[in-house]
C-alpha cells in the first residue's frame, strides 16, 4: 500500500515538472514587464508613506520639545515667583511685628510716664502731711508744755498761800501814781520818761525777735558758722541796748539777754537731739531696706530658677509639636517622593538634627530675656510699690524687645533648616518640587512662628488626617496632653530641674 502511494505521488510530480517546462518555453515577457511596473507603484507609495509617517513624527517631536521648553520655563517662573512671594511675606510679617512692638514700647511707655507722675504726686502728698502732722505736734507739745507751767506757778501759789489769809492787795507798779493837784508837772515828766524806755524795751523786743528768727533759721539750715555769727551779733546789740537803757533799763536788758540764751541753749540741745533721733532712725530704715533687699534677691532667684525650667519644658514641649511637626512634614512631602530607601531616611535625620540644634538656641537664650514672667509673678507683692513698678516697666520693655528676638532667632532657625533640607535634597539628585500639601505644611509653619505667645497644643490641635507615614515619623515627637497638664500642676507646686537640651533621635 505505501508503495502504491509514493508511485502515485512521484507520477503526479513528474506530470507538474512537465507542465513547468512548457509554461516556461512560452514567451512572457509582457507579463513580467507589467508585473515590475506594478510593483514598483507600491514601493514608491510606500516609501511616500514612510516619509510622511517621518515628517509627521517629526513635526510632532518638534512641537512636544517646544511644550516641554515652555513646561520647564514656566516651573521656573512658578518657582521664583513663590520664592519672591515667601520674602515678601517675611518682610510684611517682619514690617508687622515691628509695628506691633513699637506700639508695645509706646504703650508701656505712656504707663510708665504715668507711675513716675503719680509717685511724684504721692511722694509730695507724703512729704505735706508728715509736716503738717509735725507742725501739730509742736503745737500739742508747746501747749502741754504751758498747761504744765501754769500747773506748776497755780501749785506753788497755792502752796505759798495754804493757811494764810490774803488781806493785802497793793496796786500795780504802773498805778501806784495819783491825781492829786499840785504834781501835774511831776506827773507829765514821769509819763514822759515812762514812755521814752517803753519806746526803748520795745525797739529791743522787736530785735530780739528778729534776731531770734534769723538764728532758727539758720539752724535749720545747719549752717554753724552763721549761727555763732548771729549770737554774736545779738549779743552785741543787747550790750549797746544796756548801755543805752542805762541803769533803769539794765535790769531789763540782762533779764532778756538771760532768756535769750536760754533760748539759745534749748534751740541747740533740741537741734542736736532731733540730728539725733534723725541719724538713728536713717540706720534703721538702711538696716530694713538691706534686710528686705536680700530677702527680694533670694526670692527673685528661685522665681527665676522655677521660671527657667517651666519655661523651658513648655518650650520644649511646644517647639517639638508644633515647628518639627510641620517642618518634619514638609521634609516628607519634598524628599519623600523621590528619594528612597538609605538616602530618604539619612536626609530625615539630617533635617531632624537642624531642628533640634535650632531647639537648643532658642532655650540658651530663654532665662536671660524672659523676665516679663517674672515681673508678673511679683505683681501681687510689688502692687503698692511704686518704685517696684518702675522697674517692673523697664522690665516689661526689656521682656517685650526679648519676645521680638526670640520670634526672629526660631524664624532664622527654620528658614536655615529649611535651606539646608533643600541643599541636601539637590546633592542627591532629586528636584525639589514640594507638592500642595507639603508647601501648606510649610506655610503653616511659618504662619504659627509669627504667633507671639506661647502655648501647648491640646486634643483639638492634632491632625485627623496624617496618615500611618506621618505617624511613624512623629512617633518620637508626639506628647499626650494628659501628661502636659500633669507637668503644668507640678511646676505651679514645685520647681523642676533645668534639664534644658534632651537630643531627639531621629527614627530609622
Amino acid at each position: 500500500m505505501k508503495k502504491e502511494n509514493e508511485k502515485i505521488q512521484a507520477q503526479k510530480y513528474r506530470k507538474f515538472l512537465e507542465e513547468q517546462m512548457i509554461k516556461e518555453a512560452e514567451d512572457t515577457k509582457d507579463v513580467d514587464e507589467y508585473r515590475r511596473k506594478e510593483s514598483e507603484k507600491i514601493w514608491i507609495k510606500r516609501d511616500n508613506d514612510k516619509k510622511a509617517e517621518d515628517d509627521a513624527r517629526a513635526t510632532l517631536m518638534h512641537e512636544v520639545d517646544l511644550g516641554r521648553k515652555e513646561q520647564i520655563r514656566l516651573n521656573q517662573e512658578k518657582a521664583e515667583d513663590d520664592r519672591r512671594y515667601f520674602l515678601e511675606q517675611v518682610a510684611l510679617d517682619k514690617a508687622e511685628w515691628d509695628r506691633q512692638e513699637k506700639a508695645e514700647q509706646d504703650k508701656l511707655a505712656r504707663i510708665k510716664a504715668g507711675v513716675q507722675h503719680n509717685n511724684a504726686t504721692l511722694m509730695n502728698q507724703i512729704a505735706l502731711r508728715k509736716k503738717q502732722q509735725a507742725i501739730e505736734e509742736q503745737q500739742k507739745f508747746l501747749l502741754n508744755k504751758q498747761m504744765a507751767h501754769m500747773e506748776k506757778v497755780h501749785k506753788a501759789r497755792l502752796k505759798a498761800e495754804a493757811g494764810v489769809v490774803r488781806d493785802y492787795h497793793p496796786r500795780k507798779h504802773t498805778n501806784w501814781y495819783t491825781c492829786e493837784p499840785g504834781n501835774s508837772n511831776l506827773m507829765r515828766q514821769l509819763r514822759a520818761d515812762m514812755a521814752a524806755e517803753s519806746r526803748k524795751v520795745i525797739a529791743l523786743a522787736k530785735l530780739s525777735d528778729e534776731w531770734k528768727a534769723k538764728f532758727e533759721r539758720l539752724v535749720e539750715e545747719r549752717n554753724e558758722e552763721a549761727s555763732e555769727e548771729a549770737t554774736a551779733v545779738m549779743t552785741l546789740a543787747l550790750e549797746r541796748f544796756a548801755n543805752l537803757l542805762g541803769r533803769k533799763g539794765g535790769t531789763l536788758v540782762g533779764r532778756g539777754f538771760e532768756v535769750l540764751k536760754q533760748n539759745v541753749a534749748a534751740l541747740k540741745a533740741d537741734e542736736d537731739r532731733k540730728e539725733t533721733e534723725r541719724r538713728v532712725l536713717e540706720e534703721k530704715l538702711k538696716a530694713e531696706e538691706d534686710r528686705k533687699e536680700t530677702e527680694r534677691r533670694v526670692l527673685e532667684e528661685k522665681r527665676v530658677m522655677e521660671i527657667k525650667a517651666a519655661l523651658t519644658s513648655a518650650v520644649k514641649m511646644w517647639l517639638s509639636k508644633t515647628r518639627t511637626h510641620y517642618f518634619m512634614r514638609w521634609v516628607r512631602f519634598t524628599v519623600g517622593d523621590h528619594v528612597r530607601g538609605d538616602e530618604r531616611v539619612t536626609t530625615l535625620q539630617n533635617a531632624k538634627t537642624q531642628l533640634g540644634k535650632s531647639l537648643e538656641l532658642v532655650l540658651d537664650i530663654m532665662g536671660p530675656i524672659r523676665r516679663q514672667e517674672i515681673s508678673l509673678m511679683e505683681a501681687e507683692l510689688d502692687a503698692l510699690d511704686s518704685e517696684a513698678a518702675i522697674s517692673r516697666m523697664e522690665e516689661e520693655e526689656k521682656a517685650g524687645s526679648g519676645q521680638q528676638e526670640i520670634r526672629n532667632i526660631m524664624m532664622d532657625a527654620i528658614s536655615e533648616s529649611y535651606a539646608r533640607a533643600m541643599n541636601e535634597c539637590e546633592a542627591l539628585g532629586a528636584p525639589i518640587t514640594p507638592g500642595k500639601e507639603g508647601s501648606e505644611s510649610f506655610e503653616g509653619a511659618k504662619t504659627e512662628m509669627s504667633t507671639p505667645n506661647i502655648h501647648i497644643f491640646s486634643d483639638d490641635d492634632d491632625d485627623d488626617d496624617d496618615d500611618d507615614d506621618d505617624s511613624e515619623d512623629d512617633a518620637n515627637l508626639s506628647f499626650v496632653p494628659s501628661q502636659v497638664k500633669k507637668i503644668e500642676r507640678r511646676l505651679s507646686q514645685t520647681p523642676q530641674k533645668n534639664a534644658l537640651h534632651t537630643p531627639m533621635k531621629a527614627k530609622n
